[in-house]
């Protein structure tokens, strides 16, 4: 718990994944919750946010209006990355 907290505290920006399948609604989502502190991955499926999530520490997930049907295989790569 201890090298999880150094490990979150060191990083100069927080990481999220948005995942949406409509490019247009992708990029008007990341344009919103862009920020100097904050690292927007988009992608359009849950094969590439998987890949995103289990590469690299990953604080919040967040899933476009398209993306509802990919929770289930998000959240087993979530898993994976915390039991690491």
């Amino acid at each position: 718990l201890l090298d999880y907290m150094t490990e979150y505290t060191g990083r100069p920006a927080r990481h999220l994944v948005l995942v949406e399948p409509n490019p247009d609604g992708r990029a008007q989502i990341q344009a919103r919750l862009s920020d100097p502190e904050v690292l927007v991955t988009a992608v359009a499926d849950g094969l590439a946010a998987a890949r995103v999530v289990s590469e690299r520490p990953t604080d919040c997930v967040v899933l476009g209006p398209g993306a509802g049907e990919l929770r289930d295989d998000l959240l087993a790569a979530l898993d994976a990355r915390r039991d690491e």
